[in-house]
């Protein structure tokens, strides 16, 4: 592009007013240019270098038209896609990032977690048999009978000892309906005992005469009786229930049943088939 010398005129006033003139032969600069959005970048020489045609030490001095100006435009093109990637990427972990804390917050909320009511033998079945019924499974209590905070435990089991017995023979129906609370499944029962002011020992001899029905057992007492419950479940009189059988606190049951709640209310929105209805009573 050929400048006029109006444009050279007006170039070396501005040129003079922001460098003033060389003191050897008092010219100054007048070709200025001005840049738009300018964006800096931060890239090894020896790079920059390959992509306009330089050797990979050449240093630039001053204003210099580039060698290979294709060859930088199609180097920073594929440089601004990989700190686009970049971007995505570390969007991404920052969304991961705060969705942990978030999963942290709720640990700590729910610790340590306490119902607005004292968790007597009666009100942990309640929990459990609430727990079981938000994850689909059918459920059944020994002590249908009683209630907690005024919610009979009949209206939340959804079997009873008939619907129970199926093809059960009668030797194990009858320590199986004792058991204090039973989810069952396509692949066996899911068994429960509580123990508030009961004995451990008796909790694990009653799931040793179901072993065979049972897909995992669970001993539900309070945290200071889980080294007695480990003491226990080594004796050799065991060995066949310890791989199957855990403990649970009262405080991670309450835990367990908070969570339940809040995940089957997203899991509903989701309308997944494969998720059972939720009834409002028992049977």
């Amino acid at each position: 592009m050929k400048e006029s010398e109006e444009q050279l005129n007006e170039a070396r006033r501005i040129a003079e007013i922001v460098w003033g003139r060389d003191a050897r032969n008092r010219e100054t600069w007048p070709y200025l240019i001005f840049l738009s959005k300018a964006e800096e970048v931060d890239i090894p020489l020896d790079q920059l270098n390959r992509a306009a045609g330089y050797n990979e030490e050449y240093v630039v001095r001053g204003f210099t038209k580039v060698k290979n100006p294709e060859g930088v435009l199609s180097f920073l093109g594929e440089k601004q896609k990989e700190e686009v990637v970049q971007s995505k990427h570390d969007i991404a972990a920052k969304l991961l990032g705060n969705i942990k804390n978030l999963e942290q917050s709720i640990e700590e909320l729910l610790e340590p977690a306490k119902p607005s009511f004292p968790i007597t033998h009666e009100c942990a079945e309640m929990l459990l048999l609430e727990i079981g019924r938000l994850l689909g499974f059918e459920v059944y209590t020994a002590d249908s009978s009683k209630e907690c905070n005024g919610i009979r435990l009949e209206d939340l089991a959804s079997m009873n000892k008939d619907e129970l017995s199926g093809d059960i023979g009668k030797e194990i129906l009858d320590p199986l309906s004792r058991v204090d609370v039973l989810w069952k499944s396509k692949i066996g029962f899911y068994a429960f005992e509580v123990v508030i002011s009961g004995n451990i020992q008796e909790a694990l001899l009653k799931f040793s005469k179901i072993r065979a029905l049972i897909h995992t057992m669970f001993v539900v007492a309070e945290e200071n009786k889980r080294y007695k419950y480990e003491e226990e479940i080594k004796s050799p009189a065991f060995d066949i229930i310890r791989e199957e059988c855990r403990f649970i606190s009262l405080s991670q049951l309450v835990k367990m049943y908070v969570l339940t709640k809040l995940w089957r209310a997203v899991a509903e929105e989701f309308r997944l088939k494969e998720l059972q209805p939720r009834t409002q009573g028992g049977r």
